[in-house]
C-alpha cells in the first residue's frame, strides 16, 4: 500500500516542484506591486493660515497642510517656485474662502473643492509636468463666534 502510495504522489510532488519557482514570481511581482513607485516624491509645504472675512468681519479662521506629489528628482525644479506658489495658494485661498465659493452649507469647508483650486494654481504656476499631484494633509476650521 505504501508503495502504491508513493507512485502517486511522486509525479505530484515533482510537479508541484517545477511549479514553485512561477508561483514565487507570481508573489514577488505581487508585492512589488504593492510597494509605493520609487519614482515619487513628496514636498511638504509650510502650513497655510487664513481668516475667513466677510461683511460681519472675521467669522472662521482655516488652516491647511499641503504636499505636493512630483518625480523623482524634480524637488529642487519644484523647490524654487515655493514662494510663488506660496502667494498664490493665499491669494486664492482668502477669495474663494471669503467670498464662500470653496463654503457648503452652513459655512463648512468644502475639501474638494479647495484642493481643486489648489491643483488648478499648481498648474498654472509651476506647470503639470512638475507636479503631479496636490494633496491636503490637514485642513482645520475654526469658528470665531463668541462662546
Amino acid at each position: 500500500m505504501r508503495e502504491d502510495a508513493v507512485k502517486f504522489f511522486a509525479p505530484l510532488m515533482f510537479c508541484a516542484l517545477l511549479m514553485l519557482p512561477a508561483v514565487s514570481a507570481q508573489a514577488e511581482e505581487a508585492h512589488d506591486a504593492k510597494e509605493p513607485a520609487a519614482s515619487i516624491e513628496y514636498i511638504d509645504l509650510n502650513p497655510l493660515s487664513v481668516p475667513v472675512i466677510n461683511d460681519n468681519g472675521i467669522v472662521q479662521h482655516v488652516s491647511l497642510s499641503v504636499s505636493l506629489e512630483c518625480a523623482a528628482g524634480k524637488r529642487d525644479a519644484v523647490n524654487i517656485f515655493k514662494p510663488r506658489l506660496m502667494d498664490a495658494y493665499l491669494r486664492e485661498l482668502y477669495g474663494a474662502l471669503g467670498s464662500g465659493r470653496a463654503m457648503m452649507k452652513g459655512n463648512v469647508v468644502n475639501v474638494e473643492e479647495l484642493k481643486a483650486r489648489l491643483t488648478t494654481v499648481t498648474e498654472r504656476v509651476v506647470g503639470p509636468e512638475l507636479v503631479t499631484g496636490v494633496l491636503l494633509q490637514s485642513v482645520n476650521q475654526y469658528s470665531m463666534r463668541a462662546r
